[in-house]
């Protein structure tokens, strides 16, 4: 670089290649890859005595993801290893699709969701969108930061900032390129920061909203949707009340015919709780990859819930949980599942609601609710609906 050359360590490169065949020597494919060498003035900046080791990603797949985190573990030896990944987001899609496209990207990174992500990647609803060629360039490096984070005990995931090409003066917004800027985090048991990751105010177990609190947030979900299905342009103005203000961890549940139409949400509260659900009303409604985009004709026989939630709590067993009251999450080896307490209603028993929670939420055994290795999170919520 201009500021001068960076050292490769190349007998982490000799060690990784011993142990791990799939790993190949060949200076070429950098020769007009820029993705990595962006990144070197900075860490000159910061790290002027850092080595490197620069690695490009071929074939996508959890199982890679995985080995070679496992490789780098064996033979990292005494150093100080920054996993660094660095890709774009989306290619070129409008602004406004963009900026709704690299959310769902992120959400898995925010979830830690490896498998999830590489099959986003290998196609999803997104191919049904004008401009989209791909949602995000490496799904595997990110996936390889994902999964050593999660190793070293990182239980989250900051968005640093967000932004498109678009953004620069003079950027063409028709047709956008997209970037996030993630850091994943370890929290103490007792940091502001761990609280964060499921707040508003919702530590009190009384934990509620006014009754003008909670109409304003379903009205505003339910004009968010209105005016995606009626092709309407959306700016949202911060309301003059004081309990939207604060971030909010929350999920919005769409319903239709008493059905479920969408449910998309976070369990980090990263958002004021109005912007939150403003977004996450959308997502629901054009973003659950597990239905068709809500039309304008259905909107009249579409209700509206908002579950907000409390911090999340980590407990050494499944003894732990209330049924009825508790809400679950489950993490493991990059994969987890989330249910919200309302579930209990169609999965009374434990043993079923767990077994349901790993299986169809997480992709895991059944039973890996069992395991010492699996991770439990119970939470409370505070719900309404129109």
């Amino acid at each position: 670089t201009p500021l001068g050359d960076v050292q490769v360590d190349t007998a982490l490169r000799d060690a990784l290649r011993r142990d791990e065949p799939r790993l190949i020597s060949n200076n070429q494919v950098h020769s007009a890859e820029h993705s990595i060498e962006v990144q070197l003035p900075f860490l000159q900046i910061t790290h002027p005595q850092a080595k490197i080791l620069p690695l490009l990603f071929g074939e996508v797949t959890p199982e890679h993801c995985r080995a070679l985190v496992e490789v780098l573990k064996k033979n990292c030896g005494s150093r100080r290893l920054l996993v660094l990944s660095s890709t774009d987001l989306s290619h070129y899609p409008s602004q406004s699709t963009a900026v709704s496209l690299d959310r769902q990207t992120v959400s898995f990174a925010e979830r830690f969701d490896v498998t999830g992500l590489c099959k986003w990647r290998d196609g999803g609803d997104w191919e049904k969108l004008p401009g989209v060629e791909t949602p995000i360039c490496s799904a595997g490096g990110l996936g390889v930061a994902m999964l050593w984070a999660q190793g070293k005990g990182a239980t989250r995931a900051m968005v640093l900032k967000r932004g498109t090409s678009g953004d620069i003066p003079g950027g063409d917004s028709r047709r956008v390129v997209g970037y996030t800027s993630l850091l994943f985090v370890k929290d103490s048991p007792n940091s502001a920061s761990a609280a964060s990751e499921a707040q508003p105010a919702a530590e009190s177990k009384d934990f509620q909203l006014s009754n003008k609190t909670q109409r304003y947030l379903l009205t505003l979900a339910r004009q968010r949707i209105t005016a995606a299905t009626q092709g309407q342009s959306w700016q949202l103005q911060a309301p003059d009340l004081a309990e939207v203000q604060q971030p909010g961890a929350v999920f919005v549940t769409l319903h239709k015919e008493k059905r479920l139409r969408g449910c998309i949400g976070t369990t980090r509260a990263a958002y004021p709780l109005y912007q939150a659900v403003a977004e996450l009303a959308y997502a629901a409604a054009f973003e659950d990859s597990r239905f068709p985009q809500v039309t304008a004709a259905e909107l009249p026989a579409l209700d509206i819930e908002i579950s907000v939630l409390s911090p999340l709590q980590p407990i050494s067993s499944a003894d732990a949980i209330i049924p009825g009251k508790h809400g679950v999450v489950v993490r493991r080896g990059g994969r987890s599942g989330l249910f919200l307490p309302q579930v209990w209603e169609q999965l009374p028993v434990k043993e079923d609601f767990l077994g349901y929670l790993c299986a169809e939420k997480a992709g895991l055994p059944p039973d890996a609710w069992k395991d010492s290795g699996t991770a439990l999170y119970i939470f409370t919520v505070f719900s309404f609906t129109e």
